[in-house]
């Protein structure tokens, strides 16, 4: 199974965990998609382009139904993908549907080498809000140097509540980080933001990084 360039699986468990990661090499791309009824999660090689892709159903009352037990999003799930060093250790890229993000936030370790995060909302929750998104979990991703954030449909967000979300939402090292906000725009100042933040909105630079201030120069003898 390892030459097949597109593999799904419904029902998986930890020996399916294990193949998967073993048939993708180098750096992954994950992908965290669904709503009420379902959601699946995709793994890609950045090199070979394989796919690998585990699907899941929920119940009447919004909890999931894995190979093994009920899974309500207040426990681990039921298989140790995001938990697998061998995986995440090689996850760049993330992407999560915004009706995801609360659940499963909490049972990823640290993310050593992700980059980019995306967060997209569609037609499953039509209604989000930016302050919908739990921030007494973080996502640990040290390395993180662009969050992508959409919303389906074109509703302003204040700007207090994405600031407020990329301070607390993920715990990240000091650095540069470029904001892409497509599809919805900002209410409120700019200067809300880190100093070291650039914010583009729908793929115009509306807030450049601002410079520290430069020390003065010492006094001449």
């Amino acid at each position: 199974m390892s030459r097949i360039s597109d593999l799904r699986m419904s029902g998986a468990d930890d020996h399916v965990v294990d193949m998967f990661c073993d048939h993708l090499k180098d750096q992954l791309t994950l992908s965290l998609d669904g709503g009420t009824n379902a959601f699946t999660v995709t793994l890609t090689s950045q090199a070979s382009r394989f796919v690998r892709t585990i699907h899941e159903f929920r119940d009447n009352r919004g909890s999931v139904s894995g190979s093994h037990r009920v899974w309500d999003g207040h426990e681990p799930p039921p298989y140790r993908l995001f938990e697998s060093q061998s995986m995440v250790h090689r996850v760049t890229m993330l992407t999560f549907a915004a009706a995801m993000w609360n659940d499963f936030m909490g049972y990823f370790p640290s993310l050593p080498v992700l980059v980019q995060l995306s967060i997209v909302s569609g037609p499953y929750d039509s209604d989000f809000c930016m302050s919908d998104l739990r921030t007494n979990r973080r996502l640990r991703c040290p390395a993180l140097r662009t969050i992508s954030l959409h919303k389906h449909l074109r509703r302003a967000e204040e700007t207090s509540v994405v600031s407020r979300f990329i301070a607390h939402g993920v715990e990240r090292k000091p650095g540069p980080l470029t904001v892409c906000i497509t599809s919805f725009q900002l209410e409120g100042p700019l200067e809300l933001f880190a100093r070291e933040i650039r914010v583009l909105v729908d793929g115009v630079v509306v807030r450049e990084t601002e410079q520290p201030p430069e020390s003065d120069s010492a006094s001449s003898v």
